[in-house]
């Protein structure tokens, strides 16, 4: 009878195992980007520009035209010192910029997809 009894894995250990993997290189310290994003780069800027995800050091950021997309391209070094020094680490090591489309539903106008 005990054979049929299931044992249960603490939700916690899932996480640890699976975020322990190499081929989920995921730091949760780089979620800090995010949050700080409108203060590092300004209003004006996060108002054209979101980043969309970090891997290996690279951060893609989603622009909303090809205009915001060369100006930012010169601005990416000083976009990088300023995370890194920001989150104080070097997380960021390259930025990519890419166009995305702004969505505008009204309730959420950050959206962004490619």
């Amino acid at each position: 009878m005990d054979q049929n009894k299931k044992s249960f894995t603490h939700i916690k250990e899932v996480i640890d195992t699976l975020f322990s993997t190499p081929a989920l290189s995921i730091d949760f310290d780089d979620i800090k980007i995010w949050k700080m994003w409108d203060s590092i780069v300004g209003r004006k800027i996060a108002n054209h520009a979101r980043p969309s995800s970090i891997k290996k050091g690279v951060l893609m950021v989603k622009v909303s035209d090809n205009v915001w997309l060369q100006e930012l391209e010169f601005m990416a070094e000083t976009i990088k010192e300023k995370i890194n020094s920001k989150i104080q680490r070097q997380a960021v090591r390259k930025i990519r910029f890419k166009i995305g489309m702004h969505q505008e539903n009204g309730q959420n106008s950050n959206k962004w997809s490619e």
